[in-house]
């Protein structure tokens, strides 16, 4: 019999018995791998209790912000994606002491009820006008970064802020080495991801961003 033994569930597909076996075996083999890309971090935090680690992850309906305060120039861009993806690259921080590679400071809107005095507190802390001032807020939904696969934010109150929040990335990134190039060059491209997960929201009317906080 050529072609092999037709699958009774879809006789009009075409498709041999051994064909839906492969395909299946295929397609549990992808989705096994999809799931070990959940990183341990994650998990890891969702499984212990608060008590035991000084950060938790924060939840996949909230969102991470940080305010600017720098130079509008120097952060922002007049088209999509808005924030800089420089900007980004030289914000983020590398961390020896958590189970993440890098960090970049922020807040969970959950917890931010003062984001204004917060944001203008911290652009006098550093000198005020004319170089710093609190001109608009960055901000992206957890759960698009959570489904991003390497990112994360986790909620670590600390003295200052008990809204205090981290943007992370669990593993850098590996450097790219290009032919002609005599070192590796740091890989920008989920800096670029990052940036187009972000929003932006002009420090003169936060309305937009307070009407996304979470309803108690």
């Amino acid at each position: 019999m050529g072609g092999g033994l037709r699958c009774k569930r879809f006789p009009n597909s075409g498709a041999t018995c051994a064909g839906i076996i492969i395909l299946a075996g295929g397609f549990a083999k992808w989705l096994s791998s999809r799931l070990r890309r959940v990183p341990q971090t994650v998990v890891e935090s969702r499984t212990s209790s608060p008590s035991e680690l000084p950060y938790r992850l924060a939840d996949g309906e909230d969102h991470w912000l940080r305010h600017l305060i720098e130079g509008r120039t120097n952060t922002l861009r007049s088209c999509a994606p808005r924030v800089k993806v420089h900007y980004l690259q030289d914000k983020f921080e590398y961390v020896t002491d958590k189970p993440w590679a890098l960090e970049l400071s922020g807040r969970a809107l959950s917890l931010a009820a003062d984001i204004r005095s917060k944001a203008e507190q911290a652009a006098a802390n550093l000198g005020g006008l004319p170089r710093f001032r609190f001109h608009d807020v960055i901000y992206g939904h957890v759960g698009r970064f959570l489904d991003h696969g390497n990112l994360a934010v986790f909620i670590e109150p600390n003295c200052d802020d008990k809204a205090h929040a981290n943007l992370v990335i669990i593993e850098e990134p590996k450097p790219i080495q290009y032919l002609r190039a005599a070192d590796a060059k740091k890989p920008h491209e989920i800096y670029r991801q990052i940036a187009e997960r972000l929003e932006v929201c002009d420090a003169s009317d936060l309305t937009p961003l307070e009407a996304l906080r979470p309803q108690s």
